[in-house]
């Protein structure tokens, strides 16, 4: 089960993806999923962007679910650089 605390970091995941789609001028057609991926599917990467379907402008964001254990400040730190780098590739 997911804290309060968590929940809310997954829903500013959405925000901030959004934040970076405006900076970064994206097209607004394209579709981006997040999922949250075990720590250890990972194998140490912070995130990934799966673009096996980006004929179709959809692209799954899969970011490291042990960020969310970061404290709220750090959190908001790393997850602004996870999705800018992200959206870049």
């Amino acid at each position: 089960m997911t804290s309060k605390s968590d929940r809310a970091k997954v829903r500013s995941i959405g925000k901030i993806i959004s934040k970076w789609r405006k900076i970064l001028h994206l097209d607004p057609i394209w579709m981006i999923n997040v999922e949250l991926i075990d720590a250890e599917t990972m194998g140490g990467a912070f995130a990934r962007v799966d673009t096996t379907n980006s004929e179709y402008y959809v692209t799954t964001m899969e970011i490291n679910a042990a960020i969310l254990n970061s404290e709220e400040g750090e959190f908001e730190l790393l997850i602004n650089e996870i999705v800018c780098h992200e959206l870049v590739h």
